[in-house]
This record gives C-alpha cells, sequence and structure tokens, in this order.
C-alpha cells in the first residue's frame, strides 16, 4: 500500500493537468429517485441512441474539430457491446482510426431518457476531445518506469514493482480525466438542447468509489461538478454570450 501511495504521488506530480478547467463545484445533492428503466428491450436502447444521436453526434464532431483542430480524429462512430456484463459505455478507437463510441446492452435497457444517453454520448466523446486514451498510456508507460526505480531503491523486485506501478499510472489521472469529461459532456448535450443535469443524475446508479485508486471518481462529486458547469453555461447565456469551453 506504501508502495501504491508513493507512486500515485510520484506520478501525478510528473503527470499533466487537465486541458480543461474543471469547476471547483459546490456539493450538489444527487438524487435518489433517478431509477433505471424498467422492462426496456434492447432494441428499444438502440432506437433511443439512434435518435439520440442524431442530435448529439454533430455537435460533438463540431466541438471536436473546434478544440482539437483535428478532421478525422473527431468522425465518431457509435457500437453496440453485446457481449454482456454490467451497464458500461466507454470510448476507444476503432481498427481505422476513427473514434468509437460504445453502448453495452445493459446499459441501453437501463437508461431512463433522452437526457441520460445524451450525457453519456457527450461524456464519451469528451475522452477523444480531450485525448485522454493517448495521455492515459503515457501515465502507464510512466507509472512503469517509476515502478520499476523505486522498486529497486527500497529493495522490491523490479519487475514487479514495475508492474504495479504501470497499473497505478493508468489511474493516476484516471478520475481527473473523468471530471473533464464530465465537463464536456454537460457543453455538449446543452448544446444539442438536451438537460445534461437530468442526465447525469445517473450518477445516483454508478456512484464510483472514494478510494484514491478507483477510476472514477464518486457520483457526487460527478454530479456537482455537472451542476456547477451547467450553471455556468446558464449564466453565459443569460448575458447573451455564446457558451465557450474554458481550458486551464
Amino acid at each position: 500500500m506504501r508502495l501504491a501511495l508513493t507512486l500515485t504521488a510520484a506520478i501525478a506530480l510528473a503527470g499533466c493537468a487537465t486541458t480543461f478547467e474543471v469547476p471547483d463545484a459546490p456539493v450538489a445533492n444527487l438524487p435518489d429517485s433517478a431509477a433505471p428503466a424498467a422492462n426496456r428491450s434492447v432494441s428499444a436502447g438502440e432506437q433511443m441512441m439512434q435518435r439520440v444521436a442524431t442530435r448529439i453526434e454533430p455537435i460533438a464532431e463540431d466541438v471536436c474539430r473546434q478544440e482539437t483542430g483535428q478532421t478525422r480524429g473527431c468522425d465518431f462512430v457509435l457500437q453496440i457491446d453485446r457481449s454482456g456484463g454490467a451497464p458500461n459505455a466507454f470510448q476507444t478507437i476503432g481498427s481505422d482510426g476513427r473514434p468509437l463510441i460504445v453502448f453495452n446492452e445493459a446499459m441501453l435497457r437501463t437508461i431512463r431518457n433522452d437526457n441520460e444517453i445524451a450525457f453519456i454520448m457527450g461524456h464519451e466523446a469528451g475522452h477523444q476531445i480531450a485525448g485522454h486514451l493517448a495521455r492515459r498510456q503515457s501515465q502507464v508507460g510512466l507509472g512503469g518506469l517509476a515502478g520499476a526505480i523505486l522498486g529497486g531503491v527500497i529493495g522490491l523486485d523490479q519487475q514487479q514493482s514495475a508492474e504495479i506501478g504501470a497499473q497505478i499510472g493508468g489511474r493516476a489521472y484516471s478520475q481527473s480525466f473523468e471530471l473533464e469529461a464530465d465537463v464536456l459532456g454537460t457543453y455538449i448535450a446543452e448544446r444539442a438542447g438536451y438537460d445534461p443535469v437530468d442526465g447525469a443524475a445517473s450518477f445516483s446508479r454508478f456512484r464510483g468509489s472514494n478510494s484514491v485508486l478507483s477510476t472514477h471518481p464518486p457520483g457526487q462529486q460527478r454530479y456537482s461538478t455537472v451542476v456547477a458547469t451547467a450553471q455556468r453555461i446558464a449564466a453565459q447565456r443569460a448575458q447573451g454570450l455564446t457558451p465557450t469551453i474554458p481550458r486551464n
């Protein structure tokens, strides 16, 4: 455990911060009423996903091009994972180099409404916009190197220490990345005409962990970040401004 905490601190100090500003959010009460949809079929979930995608995808791609200057890296593809497992959605890169946003069947069965699926799509697009896959891989390499060095210093097996370091390196900024993607997802969903705060109520079903080594922050922290971001957007619109995504 001491090795893990030491490595986490070392990697955090050596790593890079988030690109987009995550607000210091006052605690917002996470709704307890966001129960999953009951008895929805996968086909009905697919229809919802496709309906929402017609509005979210062009906004996400436009935000991606504006923030990254890329074109192909912003050509999102939606896929469904039919391999089973707990409700999940994630972002990855396809064999053709295009970014994928993937929902598994269990997630499609439990989504409550269009706001939830819009926010989740925006969040996953946010991972691509912020370059999280490449940045996480860099942290894995840094963690492996730090683990090997520290293991040698304190007399542990260097191979084992390197493997532990790589695992910790992959998680060192995961929570920050999730909050950053939540901010981007809030802007994307709002621009597409959805309610990201209602969409983020799904965190009551996926609350996360308080552990420093957890890949996801606690649900209440994530929900509070979305609420604060939505309030910032609303304040800009009230002044007649087009909301812009703040960078660090």
